[in-house]
């Protein structure tokens, strides 16, 4: 299950807490499926103008995740990026 269904199926199952407490089955889905088109508008976009995107946690003073695209820049991939940023943080701190 994908990953935004699994939190709208984990959100109609627990007790109302957010913004969407007040919701119908039929107004989440709805939701659901209005988010679902953004983020292949976005993809898309991201596709045509051949850019790519990053996460930055300030609390961890590190990359989070990162799309295709932007790994791409520096001819890697998305799961060698991450440990490699890391690590050359760590030691660009030490100097």
């Amino acid at each position: 299950m994908p990953p935004i269904q699994s939190l709208v199926t984990a959100q109609m199952q627990s007790t109302p807490c957010s913004e969407f407490s007040d919701l119908s089955r039929d107004e989440l889905q709805s939701k659901l499926e209005q988010l679902m088109r953004r983020i292949a508008l976005h993809d898309g976009t991201e596709r045509v103008a051949r850019i790519g995107h990053y996460e930055w946690s300030r609390e961890r003073d590190r990359l989070v995740s990162c799309s295709e695209k932007y790994a791409n820049l520096f001819n890697m991939s998305v799961e060698k990026i991450l440990p490699v940023y890391k690590l050359q943080l760590t030691a660009f701190k030490k100097n």
